[in-house]
């Protein structure tokens, strides 16, 4: 059988006997390049096959009765043991294997038929046994019948962002008192590093406030950096992290913190540039000159242009002119804000009209539960920007926009936050629905994103008005950011709103600045187009056509804005109620790193978690 005939019908045969003899005959380095792509694919589905008869030779082992072929309902406490002799692991791998073996075959199924047939692998099937654990076998059921026949085009990471937001959907009441549970028992732990350094990791925080915290960290770095600091990013803000928790700068306004961060960088530069052994240096016993613990600060020179105070002040002004964009951030006479920095909130319009319990998103972070998302959109009622996002069936943009409109009654709110973004998805089929029937406070807000949608026609040719231009405008970058989420190359999670807004077809070849020829590219892919590896069409708006450097071609569509949901499954009641575990007893925050989750009994009883009040 020649190499050219045995590739070209691999495509089509299934995982087994038959493809593994024929892929044996095949004879790889004979193949021209695109052919190696098809070798590959089916040498990953063999293998995604091979990975499910594994796992189901795990489970008969666990199963096995000595000297007989009967078989166990359920694995005897010894069979970790015959596992990890056969197999030469460790006992705590030969328990990971077979919990994993156990979750796949005996309690996702569909997970287990998809593995068999080459669909899902290995890597894949340890997704859904990681998020779905906790569930009844009828949520697994509806959450498995949505989503495994599509797990195999998404990438581990979209399937777990997936799973996340279903999982949290499927029982709304059950999640709440988790994520509930979970704040009960929130603490905050320090542990040594091999390599001598600390890390504090803070766990079962409200993701809204832990949100907010990460945004003021990464804000206030920000602004640091574009003050002149010569540090990274993410150095800035553990070393604002320490400072914030150790007291060393809470009394300090931000322009003062900006300015301290300056002038800690100017007097390490001008260590770094004294030689050493310089005779002209003053020594620790003239006059005048600082100790060795405490260096004395240069004196603020106004007229220099990289003077600390100097470039904190235009600091602040930089970062006043951003946020200003983001509605805004009040702050006190010398800097300080008056309340908590704002973050983004991505949620459903009938989600915040109490029509459904869909989970919110915070970008970054993943699903939040809904009652989280609505608080998080009441903090942040006045002073966050709202945009809105108007979607087909399947969850895909129309058309976006923002309004100034608000909710006409006053929304219940624990506090107010400065600055953020809010984002309302709404289908066009709900929106006529909406605008039909009265609405209640939120009717301003309804009719406003209605009349909008109505001449969303002219609206959208205004943003393909500048079809000359170099660069995407505001409103056009912000349309391409809602409609694609994501950097358009196959699998890349990276975020729109950070990525180039490229030109498909280069501007330089008189590609235009419209909505049919701008995508978002992250660096590592956009580098992968302007240096010709990878070519790029977009035959309409959104969609793009990836042609690889072996010549095969990959089609790609932003994730849906509203993905669809699956039909609710609350759980029954527990007759078996759990009481409350007692509070974790409290010691010193250096400890030792939090231990990794132990895998759970094969055998694991069902409970209901507790309810928390």
């Amino acid at each position: 059988m020649s190499s050219a005939f045995s590739v070209a019908g691999l495509a089509d045969l299934p995982p087994g006997p038959e493809l593994a003899a024929t892929l044996g005959r095949v004879d790889p380095s004979q193949l021209a390049g695109e052919q190696r792509v098809i070798l590959l694919r089916a040498e990953a589905r063999l293998r995604a096959h091979q990975e499910a008869r594994y796992l189901s030779a795990l489970v008969e082992v666990s199963r096995a009765v000595p000297g007989s072929t009967r078989r166990l309902t359920q694995g005897p406490e010894w069979a970790p043991g015959e596992v990890a002799a056969a197999l030469t692991l460790t006992a705590l791998a030969a328990d990971r294997e077979l919990h994993l073996a156990e979750m796949t075959v005996v309690q996702l199924p569909l997970v287990h038929t998809a593995m068999w047939t080459g669909e899902v692998d290995r890597a894949r099937a340890f997704v859904f046994a990681d998020l779905l654990e906790d569930l009844t076998p009828a949520q697994r059921g509806v959450i498995c019948t949505a989503v495994v026949p599509i797990a195999g085009a998404l990438t581990t990471g979209q399937l777990r962002a997936r799973l996340e937001r279903l999982v949290k959907e499927v029982d709304p009441a059950w999640a709440e008192r988790r994520y509930q549970r979970a704040l009960r028992e929130r603490r905050v732990v320090g542990y040594l590093a091999a390599d001598g350094t600390v890390t504090i990791t803070a766990i079962g925080l409200p993701a809204g406030e832990a949100a907010a915290a990460c945004e003021r960290l990464h804000s206030l770095a920000r602004r640091i950096q574009r003050a002149g600091h010569p540090g990274g990013i993410d150095p800035l803000k553990a070393d604002l992290l320490l400072g914030l928790i150790d007291g060393s700068l809470h009394h300090l306004h931000d322009s003062e913190i900006i300015a301290l961060f300056l002038g800690r960088a100017r007097t390490d530069a001008l260590d770094d540039a004294a030689p050493l052994n310089d005779p002209a240096a003053p020594s620790d016993t003239e006059p005048g000159a600082g100790t060795a613990d405490e260096p004395e600060p240069p004196a603020a020179d106004p007229a220099d242009p990289a003077d600390p105070a100097d470039r904190a002040d235009r600091a602040d002004r930089a970062d006043r002119a951003d946020r200003a964009d983001q509605g805004g951030q009040a702050e006190r006479p010398g800097g300080g804000r008056t309340t908590r920095t704002g973050v983004e909130i991505r949620v459903g319009l009938a989600t915040l009209l109490g029509l459904d319990d869909r989970c919110g998103e915070i970008p970054g972070l993943g699903p939040v539960l809904p009652e989280v998302a609505r608080r998080l959109v009441a903090d942040q009622r006045h002073a966050a920007q709202w945009r809105f996002a108007v979607t087909d069936t399947e969850g895909h943009l129309i058309f976006a926009g923002a309004t100034r409109r608000r909710p006409s009654g006053a929304l219940p709110r624990r506090g107010a936050s400065q600055g953020g973004v809010v984002e309302l998805h709404v289908s066009a089929q709900v929106l006529g629905q909406l605008a039909a029937a009265p609405a209640g406070v939120w009717a301003p807000v309804v009719a406003d994103i209605a009349a909008q949608y109505t001449g969303r026609h002219r609206i959208l040719a205004r943003l393909d008005a500048s079809a000359g231009a170099r660069f995407a405008g505001a409103a056009l970058a912000r349309h391409i950011e809602v409609r694609d989420r994501t950097c358009s190359f196959p699998g890349c999670r990276g975020s729109s709103y950070t990525a180039d807004k490229d030109h498909t077809n280069a501007h330089a070849n008189g590609g235009l600045t419209t909505r049919c020829n701008i995508g978002p590219l992250c660096k590592r892919h956009h580098r992968y187009k302007s240096l010709g590896w990878w070519r790029l069409r977009q035959p309409s708006p959104g969609e793009f056509c990836w042609t690889s450097p072996l010549g095969r071609l990959y089609r790609t569509r932003g994730d849906p804005i509203n993905p669809p949901s699956t039909p609710p499954c609350p759980r029954p009641p527990s007759p078996h109620a759990v009481p409350d575990q007692p509070q974790r007893q409290s010691g010193p925050t250096l400890s030792h790193p939090p231990p990794a989750p132990a895998p759970a009994a094969v055998s694991r009883a069902y409970n209901d978690d507790p309810p928390p009040f």
